[in-house]
C-alpha cells in the first residue's frame, strides 16, 4: 500500500484515505466503529476478526487512550493497525494526543532492543505501532524513560 502525505491543516483527509486504501484492499471488509463505547473493528464478510482497536477518549484534553489493539496474525503486515487509528480518529477529529501500550507483537522485540543499549525512543521509532501513529500524524514522543522502559508512551501529532 502506498502512504499518503500527513497534512497538518487537512489530517481527516489523510485518515480517510488511509481507510479508504484498506477497503480497496479488502472490498468485503466490514468495519464498526462505536464512539460511545469507545472500539473499532474491521472483519471479514465471514466474521473473521481482522483487526480490534479500544481506547477511552477525553474530550477535554482531546487525548485518546488506547487500552487494547490487536491484528488478527493472517492480517498482520497489511496496514490493519495503521487503517484502525484512521478510522478511530476519523470519529475524533480534535485529538492531539494518544497513549498507548506496546503489544506482543511489538514489546518482545523492544525488550530485547533496550537490552541491547539502544535508547527507548530509538526502539519506539522502529516498532510498526509507532510507526503506523506516525505516519498519521503523530510522532511526537513524549518524554517519559519510567513508563517507556514497559513500552507504554504518549505522542503527540504535529501542528
Amino acid at each position: 500500500m502506498s502512504s499518503p502525505e500527513y497534512s497538518a491543516e487537512d489530517p481527516v483527509n489523510l485518515w480517510q484515505e488511509v481507510f479508504d486504501e484498506l477497503r480497496a484492499a479488502y472490498p468485503k471488509m466490514n468495519a464498526e466503529s462505536d464512539p460511545e463505547i469507545g472500539r473499532t473493528i474491521f472483519y471479514t464478510e465471514e466474521k473473521t476478526t481482522m483487526g480490534v482497536l479500544q481506547y477511552q477518549i477525553n474530550t477535554y484534553e482531546n487525548h485518546i487512550r488506547i487500552t487494547f489493539y490487536g491484528v488478527t496474525p493472517a492480517f498482520q503486515q497489511n496496514g490493519i493497525s495503521r487503517a484502525l487509528i484512521a478510522r478511530t480518529l476519523i470519529q475524533h477529529p480534535k485529538v492531539q494526543k494518544i497513549t498507548a501500550t506496546l503489544g506482543a507483537s511489538n514489546y518482545e522485540p523492544f525488550i530485547e532492543m533496550l537490552k541491547s543499549g539502544v535508547s527507548p525512543y530509538e526502539v519506539l521509532e522502529l516498532t510498526p505501532f509507532y510507526k503506523a501513529l506516525a505516519a498519521l500524524g503523530f510522532d511526537m514522543i513524549e518524554q517519559n524513560d519510567e513508563n517507556m522502559i514497559r513500552g507504554h508512551f504518549t505522542v503527540k501529532r504535529k501542528t
